[in-house]
């Protein structure tokens, strides 16, 4: 299993459809972390939005997972990705869930992160694409 940086002048990734390279491409432009996990049963592709934990002693450099085609490719790619993202001083993800999410390390809150949406569709859990936390950050 590796994991590879997608920066905005990549111009092709092995297993990869177009339109999420273009996406990929698009978030490195915003600032965003993105990456691509390669297993022996595909491509994974994963965007972190940079976020930096306020309060307490020391602040502490937190990453948002904003995209992956489902958060179970997160779970499968989980420690390649931890290992990939400590070496760069990024020790701490934290996703959107709905309740614990077996298969990771952690613990699961409501106290902080509620999301809204307006419509007879709920948002699926994992894509935050091209909302204002990747925009504007936070």
């Amino acid at each position: 299993m590796s994991v590879d940086a997608i920066r905005q002048d990549t111009i092709s990734v092995d297993g990869l459809p177009e339109e999420e390279l273009t996406l990929l491409r698009r978030h490195a432009g915003y600032g965003c972390i993105s990456l691509v996990c390669s297993t022996a049963e595909g491509t994974y592709p994963f965007i972190f939005f940079r976020m930096r934990k306020r309060g307490g002693f020391i602040p502490m450099p937190l990453l948002h997972l904003g995209y992956c085609r489902c958060i179970g490719d997160f779970i499968r790619c989980a420690g390649a990705i931890g290992r990939y993202l400590l070496l760069r001083g990024r020790p701490l993800v934290i996703l959107d869930a709905n309740a614990a999410v077996t298969g990771l390390a952690g613990f699961y809150t409501e106290a902080r992160g509620r999301k809204y949406f307006k419509g007879p569709h709920r948002p699926r859990l994992g894509d935050l694409t091209d909302t204002e936390l990747a925009i504007y950050g936070m």
